[in-house]
């Protein structure tokens, strides 16, 4: 599905740890996967901070995609707004396209209105899919904890991407949850076997010998169920934090996105760092490659 998409592949970027950077990821992967030529698409359901809504300079507009949730007849067409950039002539140029958060979609935090929402955690995957032939990548920046709106987030999604920290051992350990919890509960629900989580990544990574070995030996607790006195991988979670192992060989190499400070302070420019600066791009064009892009 990774290889040969049948339609947009909508991407989830979550952990259940809060400050690994999913907004900066989801911001600056769709500002490199434009750059390669795709159409993206990119929804901000965080129902408190909105902050992917704000580091872009964008507002809710007449159609909110709360209003969407609870009322069929609205367009969700109307929801999107063009994330803009001025080219080397002073004219703005479309970039990618926005679902803003909006004020709104705090009230659903609520159980009272959440019921009123006819699909539940289903709504979202069902006002995306009017989408799915318009885009090749639409990108989802989910909230922590796992609320209705993460939830949401996940089932209309095909593919989980999970920032992490390397010395940041609570998202380490919050995505063995995602994993081992989260996600069948989600395609328990969905009955078509997504969607799937993809190996972990440090983001904003600063590594030295000390953390890396405090962070492998974290993982390794993770991977590990003691069984007597004999300690066993867990085959189960082993792809999805040291991909490049196997039963016999186990590679510690982790994909990673150095920190960079271009990146952390791209929001007060409401530009992402990958059009400010050539070092940035070359370390979001890794990550897409990574995970998404096949040459």
């Amino acid at each position: 599905m990774l290889e040969n998409p049948p339609k947009a592949l909508t991407i989830c970027i979550y952990n259940d740890k809060g400050g690994v950077g999913k907004t900066t990821t989801t911001i600056n992967l769709a500002a490199i996967l434009r750059q390669q030529h795709k159409k993206v698409l990119v929804v901000d359901f965080d129902p408190q901070q909105g902050d992917l809504t704000d580091s872009l300079g964008l507002q809710e507009g007449k159609v909110k995609l709360s209003d969407c949730l609870v009322e069929e007849a609205l367009n969700v067409k109307e929801t999107l707004q063009a994330f803009n950039l001025k080219d080397k002539a002073g004219l703005l140029v479309k970039v990618f396209d926005v679902i803003p958060s909006d004020s709104g979609l705090s009230k659903f935090m609520s159980y009272e209105y959440e019921a009123k929402i006819e699909k539940g955690s289903a709504m979202l995957r069902y006002l995306l899919d009017i989408f799915v032939s318009k885009y090749d990548y639409i990108l989802i920046d989910a909230p922590t904890n796992w609320t209705f709106f993460s939830k949401s987030c996940v089932i209309a999604s095909d593919v989980i991407l999970m920032p992490t920290e390397h010395n940041n051992f609570s998202s380490l350990k919050n995505a063995a949850k995602v994993i081992k919890e989260f996600l069948p509960e989600v395609k328990k629900l969905r009955q078509d076997g997504g969607p799937i989580a993809l190996p972990i990544f440090f983001n904003k990574h600063k590594e030295t010998e000390a953390s890396i070995k405090r962070a492998n030996a974290e993982i390794k607790a993770i991977l590990t169920l003691k069984k007597a006195d004999n300690y066993l991988l867990d085959t189960n979670l082993l792809p999805y934090y040291w991909p490049k192992s196997t039963k016999t060989v186990i590679d510690t190499t982790i994909f990673s996105v150095p920190e960079y400070e271009v990146v952390s302070t791209a929001a007060f420019s409401r530009k992402p760092a990958v059009f400010q600066h050539k070092k940035a791009a070359e370390y979001y064009l890794k990550l897409a490659k990574e995970y998404f892009l096949y040459e």
